[in-house]
């Protein structure tokens, strides 16, 4: 698979394989789009919602001044799941932010989870 990829070494650090180049070649010759898949994305809070999980996934921070969102006022639901983590030294919160730390670091993961719908109500080990 090494062999027909795209690597990415920017990103994280770590090789992924972002896209596989004989489906790419194949769909440009036959004026196809180049993509797997696409969706599109008209729910604004998805967007935020993608926005801080990749910031907390590349940056491991987040500001939502930056975004335009008063964090306790807009993820009331996530605010106890936030701070059981910052009682584990996972993260350190501020009024409208999040920085994660470097035992954090290790449980990007399940820090970022906690902003995604659908694996937030599975719960990330952490209770409130």
């Amino acid at each position: 698979q090494a062999e027909d990829g795209i690597r990415d070494y920017k990103v994280t650090g770590v090789q992924t394989c972002a896209l596989p180049i004989w489906a790419w070649g194949r769909s440009i010759e036959t004026g196809r789009p180049a993509v797997d898949r696409g969706v599109r994305l008209d729910d604004a809070m998805l967007k935020i919602r993608r926005q801080v999980i990749q910031e907390l996934m590349c940056r491991f921070a987040v500001d939502f001044t930056d975004l335009g969102v008063d964090a306790p006022e807009v993820f009331v639901n996530e605010c106890p799941h936030l701070q059981a983590m910052e009682d584990d030294g996972l993260l350190k919160l501020s009024r409208n932010g999040v920085e994660v730390t470097d035992w954090g670091r290790w449980l990007i993961r399940v820090v970022a989870a906690v902003f995604d719908p659908d694996t937030a109500a599975e719960g990330s080990g952490s209770t409130p």
